[in-house]
């Protein structure tokens, strides 16, 4: 079974909107979702940041551990097939809706899905009359692998889609799992034939349909949501290098809102202790505070220049008691008050 290995940095990356339809599952089910996101030490302002970074490994955590707790068997089915085509990151759609045919569309998902999952890898794999595109994913130690395989699928199919019609669907898929759907999900596969215990999820199809034109109204691509979220991430994980601090910076914007987020959790983040995480930020030259402060001010610089917000409310959503906090910090770090950092951006 090929499992992507760990990213150097120890801190794989997912946009946490791949997390909504499982919350909702959850929540339908009469989880306490709230208690278990504390419980798995994930922003517990999560559903209003779809664009944010998560650690995959306390994803799985909490989707297993809540998901048990309630009863339910395999969440991954359910959830995956909720996934839509608006969904997907704004920077992946809207590179998708340019692509002339769908071979071009599937590479451009293979090159950029990266921005969306940190461990994420999709190629094609030519079998003549046949094409699978394959996934491979990054799975925590000791995970379901269940959990990611089903919306892995969803989304090609959602990509797909945008060249065929809406209810189209592949002739086989590859699971990593050895675990064969059950009625009620044979039911919804229709004539999907599902081969399990592979080495990589996939779908096939037929390769003619690679050079499937896209439509000729654009029309035929649904528009992604506003969500309305005080949060500067921008869904493209290119901005973050493989290397710890890059990526724990990353994964723990999501939390500035509910505060000061400690080093005990960034250790958790990063897999780590606290002692290690430590010394490898020392020998860097800098230190958890530091690298807390920066954030914060990289991210309060980019709101104030690419937003209307009021400085009270990028203040709050940095994790400031009150605008005067913010605003000293800010003039200690930069020299200027944030409303000339704004009039000057």
């Amino acid at each position: 079974m090929t499992i992507n290995l760990k990213p150097d940095s120890g801190i794989a990356l997912l946009r946490a909107e791949y997390t909504f339809p499982f919350i909702g599952l959850l929540r339908a089910a009469g989880a306490p979702v709230d208690s278990e996101l504390q419980r798995a030490r994930l922003p517990a302002l999560i559903e209003e940041l779809p664009d944010a970074f998560v650690s995959t490994d306390l994803i799985f955590r909490f989707i297993e551990q809540a998901s048990r707790r309630v009863g339910i068997d395999n969440i991954g089915f359910d959830a995956g097939w909720k996934l839509r085509y608006e969904d997907l990151g704004p920077a992946l759609t809207s590179a998708i809706n340019q692509a002339p045919n769908l071979r071009v569309a599937i590479e451009t998902f293979s090159r950029l899905v990266l921005q969306e999952d940190s461990e994420c890898r999709c190629y094609l794999e030519d079998r003549g009359e046949q094409t699978r595109i394959c996934v491979q994913q990054y799975i925590p130690a000791g995970a379901d692998t269940r959990i990611a395989e089903w919306q892995n699928i969803k989304a090609v199919i959602e990509v797909i889609r945008q060249y065929q019609q809406p209810g189209w669907l592949p002739r086989a898929v590859g699971l990593l799992s050895r675990q064969t759907p059950k009625s009620a999900e044979r039911d919804r596969l229709g004539d999907i034939k599902v081969l399990t215990g592979q080495p990589d999820t996939f779908i096939e199809i037929p390769t003619t349909l690679l050079e499937q034109p896209r439509p000729l109204s654009g029309e035929h691509f649904p528009q992604r949501p506003n969500h309305g979220a005080i949060c500067s991430c921008t869904s493209d994980l290119s901005r973050y290098e493989n290397d710890l601090p890059s990526r724990l910076r990353s994964a723990l914007i999501p939390y500035l809102a509910s505060g000061n987020p400690g080093i005990e959790l960034a250790a958790k983040i990063a897999g780590t202790s606290v002692r290690k995480l430590q010394r490898i930020l020392d020998q860097r030259q800098t230190s958890y505070s530091e690298l807390l402060e920066t954030l914060r001010y990289e991210q309060a610089l980019h709101l104030l220049r690419h937003t209307d917000l009021k400085i009270l409310d990028i203040a709050l959503s940095l994790g400031y008691s009150d605008a005067s906090n913010f605003a000293r910090t800010v003039r200690r770090i930069s020299g200027s008050s944030p409303r000339e950092l704004r009039s000057n951006g």
